[in-house]
């Protein structure tokens, strides 16, 4: 699957995907990243859906099937994407 940029996140083309490739070879990156997008998926998704929204930004698995198994809509996984990746430059917490 391909990067597409997300219209509704005020970020350039290349910012995004190196968010999105940054988060997709999440097992690749060095400890202290991988604490960034642990901390980010926890600031955004709260305990109850930081493991979705993890899920969401570092593999290609369908919105529709990670919201279904963590009952949650879509469109709800979707806006704390958005927001994940709006927050990822000024996140400095981790």
């Amino acid at each position: 699957m391909s990067f597409k940029k997300m219209s509704s996140v005020n970020l350039s083309y290349k910012k995004q995907g190196l968010i999105h490739f940054i988060c997709q070879n999440y097992s690749d990156m060095p400890e202290e990243t991988q604490k960034k997008i642990d901390a980010l998926c926890l600031f955004i998704g709260k305990p109850q859906y930081k493991d979705a929204l993890k899920i969401a930004v570092t593999t290609e698995e369908p919105h529709s099937s990670i919201a279904r198994k963590f009952y949650m809509s879509p469109r709800q996984l979707y806006r704390y994407k958005r927001r994940f990746y709006s927050e990822w430059y000024r996140f400095k917490k981790y």
